[in-house]
């Protein structure tokens, strides 16, 4: 009887290892898809915590093109940061 026990014991034993091993390859497996993940988060923050895109300058171009057109009393001032540029000067009444 207890050669039985010891072939029943080795069988258990190696169904064990089994599992074992299966357990290690889900483990290998969830921490490389965590290691991805955590990855994509970071350069997601990342990419989207930049600095915000200031507008070109187009001051430069539009005075260029006023001074052409013989406007040389309008003022041109721009803010980058909203996108906005601003013409001034005087309307004869």
């Amino acid at each position: 009887m207890s050669g039985k026990n010891t072939a029943v014991l080795g069988i258990c034993r190696d169904y064990s290892s089994v599992e074992n091993a299966d357990q290690r390859k889900n483990m290998k497996t969830l921490r490389v898809c965590l290691t991805l993940l955590t990855l994509l988060a970071v350069g997601s923050l990342v990419g989207c915590s930049g600095a915000s895109k200031k507008s070109s300058d187009v001051s430069d171009s539009i005075r260029t093109a006023l001074d052409q057109a013989g406007l040389k009393n309008v003022s041109v001032t721009q803010d980058r940061d909203k996108g906005v540029v601003t013409l001034g000067g005087n309307v004869a009444s």
